[in-house]
């Protein structure tokens, strides 16, 4: 298993970090980590697995849950550009 560390911003966040794990099937497994324009810091779980689409981009098939604020939870796909 590998881990891995990242920063983003964009959008309303202001600054953010991700923390995780890849499994050997590519399926990752992270914390986020982020403040927001509000001024809020907010705080996730993730779980992703990545895929090949038709087109050879990589989708990542993630299902993931705010820690903290509202605890809401949800799925996304996160398309390559």
């Amino acid at each position: 298993m590998k881990f891995f560390i990242a920063d983003y911003s964009g959008g309303d966040v202001l600054k953010g970090y991700l923390v995780g794990t890849v499994a050997e099937n590519g399926e990752l497994d992270f914390y986020y980590l982020h403040i927001n324009e509000q001024k809020q810091v907010r705080i996730g779980i993730c779980h992703s697995i990545p895929q090949i689409s038709a087109n050879g981009k990589t989708e990542l098939y993630e299902k993931w849950q705010w820690l903290n604020g509202d605890k809401s939870k949800g799925e996304s796909v996160v398309t390559e550009v």
